[in-house]
């Protein structure tokens, strides 16, 4: 599309251009002012394609700039989800009726199901 619209300036300044070339009527002054307007035209259209180019550079950089801090976000929170420590504190999250397990009572070590059932195969066999 950006292509079309300058095809068609840059045609409508050559036809400005061809005028003053075949017009053999025009005043001297009259074919210079017409042939400044159109340089002075295709100066300025040129400063704005560069200064369109430069902005949809800036944006580029900008979309990827966001795309790369939403993307170090995304990264930080599965980092946080995974490396959650596990409790120190022995304590069982309480249950669906809001009772809680902990500790043995006088401070000793929970036991094993292994060595709960290796204790009751003993008793059983002997």
């Amino acid at each position: 599309m950006a292509d079309d619209v300058n095809k068609r300036v840059e045609d409508a300044l050559e036809k400005l251009v061809s005028i003053t070339e075949r017009s053999g009527n025009l005043r001297k002054d009259v074919k210079q002012d017409i042939l400044l307007s159109v340089s002075v035209l295709r100066k300025e259209f040129s400063i704005l394609k560069c200064q369109i180019k430069t902005e949809k550079e800036e944006q580029r950089k900008l979309r990827e700039e966001v795309k790369n801090a939403k993307d170090e976000v995304v990264r930080r929170d599965r980092q946080t989800t995974r490396q959650v420590a596990p409790s120190l504190d022995h304590m069982q999250q309480p249950t669906s009726r809001g009772i809680q397990l902990g500790l043995p009572s006088g401070g000793e070590r929970r036991k094993l199901y292994s060595e709960i059932t290796k204790k009751r195969k003993t008793k059983y066999t002997s």
